[in-house]
């Protein structure tokens, strides 16, 4: 009987996998995102109660009303303004990238934010390593350059975002 239970597990696991199997797997295979929206003219930053998946999140990034939300800002008295038009994207694995509109360049412009762990010595590495969180932030890109770093930070290429984003 002993011998049963391990076959019986994995038939159930089986049976509790096959749906996913003979959809593909594309819920294991595809990478999520969290997405936020800061609003010039909502002192609330906006949470998407939706993860989205790399094509949904591009697509949101190009249909997104930059342009609008510009002159908005635009329009609003300084003291009225909680923010400048921004839309943070976050992977479960603690990296985010931040596009924050802006009207210095025509027609606009984005300056750009990744927020990454890293490994930080502490006390000059003789109380070893910790994880922190730093931010590393570019501006001045238009916005077709923004989209083709959003599209390296959904590939996962995170390695190639970085350099880019070192001065």
């Amino acid at each position: 009987m002993q011998q049963c239970r391990p076959f019986l597990l994995s038939y159930t696991l089986y049976l509790a996998i096959l749906p996913l199997l003979l959809t593909g797997c594309s819920f294991l295979e595809e990478m999520h995102f969290k997405i936020t929206v800061c609003h010039p003219d909502q002192k609330e930053i906006e949470v998407f109660p939706k993860l989205l998946n790399a094509d949904e999140t591009l697509i949101f990034f190009k249909h997104f009303p930059w342009q609008e939300k510009l002159n908005l800002l635009e329009s609003m008295e300084n003291e009225d303004i909680h923010y400048q038009p921004s839309v943070r994207f976050m992977h479960n694995s603690g990296k985010s990238l931040e596009m924050t509109a802006d009207s210095d360049h025509k027609p606009y412009g984005f300056s750009l934010w990744y927020d990454r762990p890293v490994k930080v010595k502490v006390f000059f590495g003789l109380m070893g390593e910790k994880v922190k969180n730093q931010v590393i932030d570019e501006w001045g890109f238009n916005p077709a350059t923004a989209q083709e770093h959003l599209e390296t930070f959904l590939d996962g290429k995170y390695e190639e975002l970085e350099k880019v984003m070192q001065p």
